[in-house]
Protein backbone atom coordinates (compact mmCIF):
# COMPACT_ATOMS: atom_id res chain seq x y z
CA UNK A 1 0.00 0.00 0.00
CA UNK A 2 1.43 3.45 -0.89
CA UNK A 3 1.28 5.92 1.60
CA UNK A 4 1.03 9.42 0.47
CA UNK A 5 2.38 13.07 2.18
CA UNK A 6 1.71 16.31 1.78
CA UNK A 7 4.47 18.86 1.80
CA UNK A 8 4.09 22.16 2.00
CA UNK A 9 7.20 24.52 2.21
CA UNK A 10 6.86 27.87 4.00
CA UNK A 11 7.90 30.87 2.30
CA UNK A 12 11.47 31.69 2.31
CA UNK A 13 13.96 33.93 0.29
CA UNK A 14 14.55 30.71 -2.62
CA UNK A 15 12.49 31.94 -5.38
CA UNK A 16 10.87 29.15 -5.64
CA UNK A 17 8.07 26.98 -3.80
CA UNK A 18 6.39 24.06 -3.35
CA UNK A 19 2.95 24.24 -4.60
CA UNK A 20 1.84 20.87 -3.96
CA UNK A 21 4.12 17.51 -3.23
CA UNK A 22 2.08 13.81 -3.09
CA UNK A 23 5.00 10.95 -3.19
CA UNK A 24 5.49 7.86 -1.83
CA UNK A 25 8.30 6.31 0.40
CA UNK A 26 10.36 5.69 -2.93
CA UNK A 27 9.93 9.41 -4.21
CA UNK A 28 7.20 8.53 -6.69
CA UNK A 29 4.05 11.05 -7.41
CA UNK A 30 4.29 14.57 -7.97
CA UNK A 31 5.46 17.93 -7.18
CA UNK A 32 3.53 21.21 -8.55
CA UNK A 33 6.76 23.29 -7.94
CA UNK A 34 7.10 27.11 -8.84
CA UNK A 35 10.05 29.36 -9.24
CA UNK A 36 10.64 33.03 -10.23
CA UNK A 37 13.14 35.47 -11.32
CA UNK A 38 16.81 35.48 -13.39
CA UNK A 39 17.43 31.61 -14.87
CA UNK A 40 20.18 31.03 -12.24
CA UNK A 41 17.65 31.79 -9.24
CA UNK A 42 15.08 29.45 -11.09
CA UNK A 43 17.94 26.97 -11.36
CA UNK A 44 18.83 27.11 -8.02
CA UNK A 45 15.75 27.24 -6.39
CA UNK A 46 14.85 24.04 -8.29
CA UNK A 47 18.49 22.87 -7.03
CA UNK A 48 17.48 23.40 -3.53
CA UNK A 49 13.78 22.26 -3.51
CA UNK A 50 14.82 18.77 -5.17
CA UNK A 51 18.72 18.42 -4.19
CA UNK A 52 18.14 14.79 -3.13
CA UNK A 53 15.99 13.84 -6.38
CA UNK A 54 18.03 15.56 -8.92
CA UNK A 55 21.18 13.77 -7.17
CA UNK A 56 19.49 10.81 -7.75
CA UNK A 57 18.39 11.44 -11.42
CA UNK A 58 22.49 11.74 -12.44
CA UNK A 59 23.47 8.40 -10.31
CA UNK A 60 20.81 6.48 -12.15
CA UNK A 61 21.79 8.07 -15.40
CA UNK A 62 25.46 6.92 -14.81
CA UNK A 63 24.38 3.24 -13.48
CA UNK A 64 22.85 2.76 -16.59
CA UNK A 65 25.62 4.10 -18.74
CA UNK A 66 28.10 2.27 -17.06
CA UNK A 67 31.88 2.77 -17.97
CA UNK A 68 30.65 4.56 -21.49
CA UNK A 69 29.52 7.57 -19.14
CA UNK A 70 32.75 10.01 -19.46
CA UNK A 71 32.65 9.17 -23.46
CA UNK A 72 29.43 10.60 -23.57
CA UNK A 73 30.02 13.11 -20.95
CA UNK A 74 32.60 14.38 -23.90
CA UNK A 75 30.01 14.31 -26.67
CA UNK A 76 27.42 16.19 -24.88
CA UNK A 77 29.41 18.92 -23.84
CA UNK A 78 30.01 19.52 -27.85
CA UNK A 79 26.17 20.25 -28.02
CA UNK A 80 24.47 23.59 -28.65
CA UNK A 81 22.59 24.93 -25.65
CA UNK A 82 22.34 28.76 -26.08
CA UNK A 83 21.73 29.30 -30.12
CA UNK A 84 21.62 32.54 -31.25
CA UNK A 85 17.72 32.92 -31.49
CA UNK A 86 16.27 32.72 -28.03
CA UNK A 87 17.25 35.21 -24.82
CA UNK A 88 16.97 32.48 -22.59
CA UNK A 89 20.22 31.77 -20.24
CA UNK A 90 19.52 27.65 -20.04
CA UNK A 91 23.38 27.17 -18.93
CA UNK A 92 22.85 29.76 -16.23
CA UNK A 93 19.68 27.62 -15.10
CA UNK A 94 22.34 24.51 -14.67
CA UNK A 95 24.33 26.41 -13.26
CA UNK A 96 21.69 27.72 -10.68
CA UNK A 97 20.82 24.51 -9.84
CA UNK A 98 24.25 22.74 -8.74
CA UNK A 99 24.25 26.13 -6.72
CA UNK A 100 21.38 25.00 -5.01
CA UNK A 101 22.00 21.32 -4.62
CA UNK A 102 25.16 22.40 -3.31
CA UNK A 103 23.52 25.13 -0.19
CA UNK A 104 21.96 21.93 1.04
CA UNK A 105 24.94 19.32 0.80
CA UNK A 106 28.10 20.14 -1.35
CA UNK A 107 29.52 16.67 -1.06
CA UNK A 108 30.28 14.47 -4.25
CA UNK A 109 28.85 17.57 -5.88
CA UNK A 110 27.10 17.27 -9.78
CA UNK A 111 28.63 19.15 -12.53
CA UNK A 112 26.58 21.22 -15.37
CA UNK A 113 27.52 18.36 -17.65
CA UNK A 114 26.28 15.75 -15.12
CA UNK A 115 22.83 17.41 -15.90
CA UNK A 116 22.76 17.90 -19.79
CA UNK A 117 23.28 13.97 -19.57
CA UNK A 118 19.64 13.65 -17.56
CA UNK A 119 18.38 16.33 -19.68
CA UNK A 120 19.12 15.10 -23.39
CA UNK A 121 16.90 11.82 -22.11
CA UNK A 122 14.73 12.68 -24.49
CA UNK A 123 17.36 12.71 -27.47
CA UNK A 124 17.38 9.10 -26.66
CA UNK A 125 13.73 8.14 -26.99
CA UNK A 126 10.20 9.23 -27.82
CA UNK A 127 7.22 7.06 -29.23
CA UNK A 128 4.46 9.42 -28.48
CA UNK A 129 0.85 10.68 -29.71
CA UNK A 130 -0.35 14.18 -29.61
CA UNK A 131 -3.66 15.77 -30.39
CA UNK A 132 -5.22 19.02 -30.30
CA UNK A 133 -8.94 20.58 -31.99
CA UNK A 134 -10.48 23.76 -31.96
CA UNK A 135 -13.83 25.44 -33.81
CA UNK A 136 -16.47 23.44 -33.54
CA UNK A 137 -15.00 20.51 -31.92
CA UNK A 138 -15.32 22.88 -28.82
CA UNK A 139 -18.34 24.95 -26.97
CA UNK A 140 -18.43 27.33 -24.45
CA UNK A 141 -15.50 29.51 -23.02
CA UNK A 142 -13.01 26.28 -24.34
CA UNK A 143 -11.34 27.93 -27.47
CA UNK A 144 -8.87 24.77 -27.74
CA UNK A 145 -8.59 20.81 -26.37
CA UNK A 146 -4.61 19.46 -26.75
CA UNK A 147 -3.45 16.32 -25.34
CA UNK A 148 -0.09 14.89 -24.80
CA UNK A 149 1.23 11.26 -24.19
CA UNK A 150 4.34 10.66 -23.13
CA UNK A 151 5.57 6.86 -24.42
CA UNK A 152 9.17 6.63 -22.89
CA UNK A 153 10.31 4.17 -20.82
CA UNK A 154 11.33 4.85 -16.78
CA UNK A 155 15.07 5.88 -15.46
CA UNK A 156 14.88 3.36 -12.34
CA UNK A 157 12.81 5.81 -9.56
CA UNK A 158 13.49 9.16 -11.46
CA UNK A 159 10.61 8.92 -13.68
CA UNK A 160 7.95 8.13 -11.49
CA UNK A 161 8.49 11.70 -9.92
CA UNK A 162 6.72 14.17 -11.79
CA UNK A 163 7.10 17.90 -11.63
CA UNK A 164 4.69 20.33 -13.28
CA UNK A 165 7.13 23.24 -12.93
CA UNK A 166 6.00 26.94 -13.35
CA UNK A 167 8.38 29.34 -14.47
CA UNK A 168 8.14 33.06 -14.09
CA UNK A 169 11.02 35.42 -15.54
CA UNK A 170 9.17 38.48 -15.22
CA UNK A 171 8.88 41.42 -17.57
CA UNK A 172 10.14 40.43 -20.96
CA UNK A 173 10.07 36.82 -20.16
CA UNK A 174 7.90 34.01 -20.64
CA UNK A 175 5.76 32.17 -18.51
CA UNK A 176 5.54 28.56 -19.00
CA UNK A 177 5.06 25.41 -17.34
CA UNK A 178 6.63 21.80 -17.86
CA UNK A 179 5.64 18.54 -17.26
CA UNK A 180 8.23 16.65 -17.07
CA UNK A 181 11.38 15.15 -14.04
CA UNK A 182 13.76 16.39 -11.31
CA UNK A 183 16.06 18.57 -12.67
CA UNK A 184 14.71 19.25 -15.76
CA UNK A 185 15.41 22.20 -18.05
CA UNK A 186 14.78 20.70 -21.00
CA UNK A 187 10.90 21.23 -21.61
CA UNK A 188 9.07 17.52 -21.97
CA UNK A 189 5.77 18.49 -22.40
CA UNK A 190 5.41 22.15 -22.20
CA UNK A 191 2.58 24.84 -22.20
CA UNK A 192 2.87 28.65 -22.46
CA UNK A 193 1.25 31.47 -21.22
CA UNK A 194 -0.68 31.31 -24.85
CA UNK A 195 -1.72 28.03 -24.70
CA UNK A 196 0.47 26.72 -26.65
CA UNK A 197 1.66 22.92 -26.10
CA UNK A 198 4.60 21.84 -27.30
CA UNK A 199 6.56 19.01 -27.40
CA UNK A 200 8.53 16.39 -29.62
CA UNK A 201 8.50 13.13 -30.71
CA UNK A 202 10.38 10.26 -32.65
CA UNK A 203 10.84 10.75 -36.49
CA UNK A 204 13.69 9.31 -38.05
CA UNK A 205 15.46 9.74 -34.28
CA UNK A 206 19.25 9.42 -35.90
CA UNK A 207 21.91 11.02 -33.60
CA UNK A 208 24.19 13.59 -35.09
CA UNK A 209 26.87 14.53 -32.30
CA UNK A 210 28.78 17.42 -32.53
CA UNK A 211 27.73 21.28 -32.21
CA UNK A 212 24.08 21.12 -32.55
CA UNK A 213 20.60 21.68 -30.49
CA UNK A 214 19.75 18.55 -28.59
CA UNK A 215 16.28 17.89 -29.67
CA UNK A 216 14.93 17.74 -26.18
CA UNK A 217 15.76 21.75 -25.79
CA UNK A 218 13.30 22.46 -29.09
CA UNK A 219 10.55 22.71 -27.71
CA UNK A 220 11.81 25.11 -24.61
CA UNK A 221 13.16 27.33 -26.81
CA UNK A 222 9.88 27.57 -29.27
CA UNK A 223 7.81 27.91 -26.34
CA UNK A 224 9.32 31.20 -24.91
CA UNK A 225 10.86 32.32 -28.56
CA UNK A 226 7.46 34.55 -29.36
CA UNK A 227 7.48 36.91 -26.78
CA UNK A 228 6.08 40.01 -27.80
CA UNK A 229 4.21 38.63 -30.67
CA UNK A 230 0.66 37.85 -31.73
CA UNK A 231 -0.17 34.22 -31.54
CA UNK A 232 -0.86 33.65 -35.32
CA UNK A 233 2.62 34.88 -36.22
CA UNK A 234 4.66 32.47 -33.23
CA UNK A 235 4.73 29.10 -35.29
CA UNK A 236 6.64 31.41 -38.14
CA UNK A 237 8.52 32.93 -35.64
CA UNK A 238 9.61 29.42 -34.34
CA UNK A 239 10.02 27.72 -38.10
CA UNK A 240 12.17 30.91 -39.43
CA UNK A 241 14.27 30.58 -36.16
CA UNK A 242 14.76 26.83 -36.50
CA UNK A 243 15.00 26.74 -40.25
CA UNK A 244 19.18 28.28 -39.67
CA UNK A 245 19.60 25.76 -36.25
CA UNK A 246 20.87 21.92 -36.94
CA UNK A 247 19.44 19.46 -34.39
CA UNK A 248 21.07 16.69 -32.96
CA UNK A 249 18.31 14.15 -33.16
CA UNK A 250 16.16 13.84 -35.79
CA UNK A 251 12.39 14.62 -34.36
CA UNK A 252 8.79 16.07 -34.95
CA UNK A 253 7.91 19.17 -33.00
CA UNK A 254 4.54 19.33 -32.11
CA UNK A 255 3.55 23.17 -32.15
CA UNK A 256 0.30 23.63 -30.83
CA UNK A 257 -0.77 27.45 -30.55
CA UNK A 258 -4.62 27.27 -29.62
CA UNK A 259 -7.02 28.22 -32.66
CA UNK A 260 -5.43 26.49 -35.72
CA UNK A 261 -2.72 28.71 -35.67
CA UNK A 262 0.44 26.13 -34.84
CA UNK A 263 1.78 23.29 -36.44
CA UNK A 264 3.87 20.23 -36.93
CA UNK A 265 7.63 21.12 -37.60
CA UNK A 266 10.08 18.17 -39.35
CA UNK A 267 13.31 18.13 -38.08
CA UNK A 268 16.28 15.61 -39.50
CA UNK A 269 19.57 14.93 -37.50
CA UNK A 270 22.28 17.15 -37.94
CA UNK A 271 20.42 19.48 -40.32
CA UNK A 272 18.33 22.67 -39.49
CA UNK A 273 14.48 21.84 -39.49
CA UNK A 274 13.18 21.66 -43.03
CA UNK A 275 9.49 21.38 -43.10
CA UNK A 276 6.03 22.99 -41.69
CA UNK A 277 2.77 21.57 -41.46
CA UNK A 278 -0.07 23.32 -40.31
CA UNK A 279 -4.14 22.18 -40.18
CA UNK A 280 -6.07 21.65 -43.68
CA UNK A 281 -9.46 22.44 -44.86
CA UNK A 282 -9.60 19.33 -45.98
CA UNK A 283 -8.98 17.04 -42.40
CA UNK A 284 -11.56 18.02 -39.88
CA UNK A 285 -12.43 21.31 -41.56
CA UNK A 286 -8.92 22.25 -40.56
CA UNK A 287 -9.91 22.37 -36.91
CA UNK A 288 -7.74 19.18 -35.61
CA UNK A 289 -3.98 18.76 -35.67
CA UNK A 290 -3.12 14.97 -34.81
CA UNK A 291 1.10 13.91 -34.44
CA UNK A 292 2.58 10.40 -34.35
CA UNK A 293 6.04 9.53 -34.88
CA UNK A 294 4.89 8.74 -38.63
CA UNK A 295 4.89 11.89 -41.17
CA UNK A 296 1.63 13.09 -43.18
CA UNK A 297 0.99 15.82 -45.49
CA UNK A 298 -1.80 17.14 -43.11
CA UNK A 299 -4.38 15.56 -45.45
CA UNK A 300 -4.83 12.27 -43.67
CA UNK A 301 -3.69 11.10 -40.84
CA UNK A 302 -0.46 9.75 -40.14
CA UNK A 303 -0.31 5.93 -41.18
CA UNK A 304 0.68 4.73 -37.52
CA UNK A 305 -2.63 6.19 -36.01
CA UNK A 306 -6.55 5.10 -35.59
CA UNK A 307 -8.08 5.78 -32.57
CA UNK A 308 -7.32 9.67 -32.83
CA UNK A 309 -8.86 9.91 -36.40
CA UNK A 310 -11.81 7.75 -35.36
CA UNK A 311 -12.73 9.75 -32.54
CA UNK A 312 -12.83 13.28 -34.12
CA UNK A 313 -14.49 10.93 -37.34
CA UNK A 314 -16.94 10.52 -34.74
CA UNK A 315 -17.89 14.14 -34.68
CA UNK A 316 -19.54 16.14 -31.74
CA UNK A 317 -18.43 18.67 -29.34
CA UNK A 318 -15.69 17.37 -26.98
CA UNK A 319 -14.67 18.22 -23.58
CA UNK A 320 -10.94 17.90 -22.11
CA UNK A 321 -11.77 14.85 -19.83
CA UNK A 322 -12.98 13.29 -23.08
CA UNK A 323 -9.40 14.21 -24.73
CA UNK A 324 -7.68 12.84 -21.83
CA UNK A 325 -9.08 9.50 -21.28
CA UNK A 326 -8.93 8.72 -25.16
CA UNK A 327 -5.06 8.77 -24.69
CA UNK A 328 -5.30 6.02 -22.46
CA UNK A 329 -2.41 5.10 -19.64
CA UNK A 330 0.05 3.48 -20.77
CA UNK A 331 2.21 6.54 -21.19
CA UNK A 332 5.21 7.44 -18.68
CA UNK A 333 2.99 10.95 -18.57
CA UNK A 334 -0.30 12.61 -19.98
CA UNK A 335 -1.45 16.13 -20.32
CA UNK A 336 -4.15 18.17 -21.54
CA UNK A 337 -4.57 21.69 -21.45
CA UNK A 338 -8.24 23.29 -21.65
CA UNK A 339 -7.50 26.84 -23.24
CA UNK A 340 -10.16 29.36 -22.30
CA UNK A 341 -7.71 32.86 -23.39
CA UNK A 342 -4.10 33.50 -22.58
CA UNK A 343 -3.20 33.10 -18.78
CA UNK A 344 -6.21 31.26 -18.39
CA UNK A 345 -6.80 27.50 -18.69
CA UNK A 346 -6.75 24.13 -17.09
CA UNK A 347 -3.89 21.91 -16.75
CA UNK A 348 -4.46 18.19 -16.53
CA UNK A 349 -1.59 15.43 -16.06
CA UNK A 350 -0.86 12.12 -14.63
CA UNK A 351 1.91 9.55 -14.71
CA UNK A 352 3.45 6.54 -14.43
CA UNK A 353 4.49 5.17 -10.81
CA UNK A 354 7.70 3.19 -11.06
CA UNK A 355 8.33 0.40 -13.96
CA UNK A 356 5.80 -1.71 -15.04
CA UNK A 357 3.12 0.71 -12.75
CA UNK A 358 -0.20 2.42 -13.03
CA UNK A 359 -0.26 5.80 -12.98
CA UNK A 360 -2.00 7.89 -10.76
CA UNK A 361 -5.56 9.44 -11.10
CA UNK A 362 -5.17 12.90 -13.37
CA UNK A 363 -4.79 16.25 -11.16
CA UNK A 364 -6.11 19.67 -12.11
CA UNK A 365 -5.00 22.59 -11.65
CA UNK A 366 -5.72 26.38 -13.40
CA UNK A 367 -3.10 28.35 -14.99
CA UNK A 368 -3.49 31.20 -12.29
CA UNK A 369 -2.98 29.26 -9.48
CA UNK A 370 -0.12 28.27 -10.63
CA UNK A 371 0.91 32.03 -10.95
CA UNK A 372 -0.31 33.12 -7.48
CA UNK A 373 -3.61 34.89 -9.67
CA UNK A 374 -7.09 34.70 -9.22
CA UNK A 375 -8.43 31.42 -11.04
CA UNK A 376 -11.48 31.70 -13.59
CA UNK A 377 -12.87 29.25 -14.68
CA UNK A 378 -15.11 30.25 -16.54
CA UNK A 379 -17.68 33.29 -16.95
CA UNK A 380 -19.11 34.72 -13.63
CA UNK A 381 -17.19 31.84 -11.70
CA UNK A 382 -14.20 31.78 -9.95
CA UNK A 383 -11.78 30.08 -7.42
CA UNK A 384 -9.84 30.68 -4.84
CA UNK A 385 -6.09 30.53 -6.17
CA UNK A 386 -4.75 28.59 -2.98
CA UNK A 387 -7.91 25.98 -3.33
CA UNK A 388 -7.59 22.48 -4.07
CA UNK A 389 -8.95 20.94 -7.46
CA UNK A 390 -11.02 18.03 -7.96
CA UNK A 391 -8.77 14.98 -8.73
CA UNK A 392 -11.28 12.75 -10.25
CA UNK A 393 -11.71 12.31 -13.92
CA UNK A 394 -15.41 12.52 -14.36
CA UNK A 395 -16.80 10.48 -17.76
CA UNK A 396 -16.90 11.52 -20.98
CA UNK A 397 -19.98 13.56 -21.67
CA UNK A 398 -20.52 12.52 -25.97
CA UNK A 399 -22.77 9.78 -25.63
CA UNK A 400 -22.70 9.38 -28.93
CA UNK A 401 -18.79 8.30 -28.76
CA UNK A 402 -18.36 4.76 -30.41
CA UNK A 403 -15.90 2.71 -27.97
CA UNK A 404 -12.39 2.85 -29.15
CA UNK A 405 -10.58 -1.25 -29.40
CA UNK A 406 -7.79 0.92 -29.01
CA UNK A 407 -7.67 3.42 -27.08
CA UNK A 408 -4.47 4.89 -27.58
CA UNK A 409 -2.35 1.93 -26.56
CA UNK A 410 0.28 0.58 -28.62
CA UNK A 411 1.87 -3.07 -29.13
CA UNK A 412 5.77 -1.53 -28.86
CA UNK A 413 7.65 -1.03 -26.26
CA UNK A 414 7.02 2.36 -24.55
CA UNK A 415 10.70 3.39 -25.26
CA UNK A 416 11.51 1.56 -28.32
CA UNK A 417 12.69 3.98 -31.43
CA UNK A 418 10.00 3.17 -34.37
CA UNK A 419 12.39 1.53 -36.05
CA UNK A 420 12.74 -1.64 -33.81
CA UNK A 421 9.06 -2.26 -33.91
CA UNK A 422 6.65 -3.97 -36.10
CA UNK A 423 4.98 -0.08 -37.41
CA UNK A 424 1.41 -1.73 -38.14
CA UNK A 425 1.27 -4.04 -34.74
CA UNK A 426 -0.91 -2.68 -32.17
CA UNK A 427 -3.10 -4.28 -29.17
CA UNK A 428 -5.97 -3.06 -27.01
CA UNK A 429 -5.58 -0.55 -24.25
CA UNK A 430 -4.88 -3.10 -20.76
CA UNK A 431 -6.92 -1.08 -18.48
CA UNK A 432 -10.24 -2.43 -16.24
CA UNK A 433 -11.19 0.53 -14.88
CA UNK A 434 -10.15 3.83 -12.40
CA UNK A 435 -11.84 4.10 -9.28
CA UNK A 436 -12.10 7.95 -10.14
CA UNK A 437 -15.77 8.56 -10.74
CA UNK A 438 -17.58 11.81 -10.14
CA UNK A 439 -17.49 13.40 -6.96
CA UNK A 440 -14.13 12.23 -5.98
CA UNK A 441 -12.27 14.80 -4.85
CA UNK A 442 -8.59 15.57 -4.34
CA UNK A 443 -6.78 14.43 -0.85
CA UNK A 444 -4.10 13.16 0.95
CA UNK A 445 -5.05 9.77 0.79
CA UNK A 446 -2.75 7.13 -1.53
CA UNK A 447 -3.59 8.08 -5.46
CA UNK A 448 -5.45 5.61 -7.10
CA UNK A 449 -3.01 3.87 -9.70
CA UNK A 450 -4.96 2.70 -13.09
CA UNK A 451 -5.39 -1.09 -14.10
CA UNK A 452 -2.96 -0.60 -17.15
CA UNK A 453 0.34 -1.28 -16.65
CA UNK A 454 3.56 -0.39 -19.32
CA UNK A 455 4.66 -3.41 -20.88
CA UNK A 456 8.06 -1.65 -21.58
CA UNK A 457 11.28 -4.08 -21.72
CA UNK A 458 13.16 -2.27 -23.29
CA UNK A 459 16.23 -1.53 -21.09
CA UNK A 460 18.19 2.28 -22.02
CA UNK A 461 21.60 0.63 -21.76
CA UNK A 462 20.00 -0.44 -24.83
CA UNK A 463 18.95 2.61 -25.99
CA UNK A 464 22.38 3.85 -25.63
CA UNK A 465 23.80 1.07 -27.50
CA UNK A 466 21.50 1.96 -30.77
CA UNK A 467 23.15 5.48 -29.93
CA UNK A 468 26.54 4.75 -30.57
CA UNK A 469 25.22 2.32 -33.20
CA UNK A 470 23.53 4.89 -35.52
CA UNK A 471 25.82 8.17 -34.20
CA UNK A 472 27.58 10.40 -37.17
CA UNK A 473 29.93 12.72 -36.76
Amino acid sequence: MLVFVLLALPASALNGRIIDQRLDSQRGGYTILKVWGTPFEMGFAQGALLAGDIRNAVKSVKEMVGPDYEALRTQVAQTVWSPTFTYEEVEAELEGMVAGIASVDASNLPDVLDLKLVNIYGDWSYACRSHSAWGSFVSGTTKTISSRRLDFSSIGTVTSHHVLLARDPGPGGMRWVNLAFPGFVASITGVNEYGTLASVHDYQSWVTWGPHLPRSLLSRFALTLPVGRFPNRHLDAVFDALSSTSVMTGTFLNYYVPQGYGGVITCASGQPCSKKRVPQADFFGGQVLLTTNQETDGHTAPSDDDFMYRYYEAGGVKTVAQSHELMGHTGLHLLSLDFRGRGNMTVWFEGRLGVGGGTFAPVKTEWARLFDEQVVVDAGVSLDAGSRVDAGLPPPTDAGLPPLADAGASSFDAGAPRALVDAGARTPLINSGRDAGPGQTESVEPLPLTACSSTSGFSVLALLALIWVRSRG
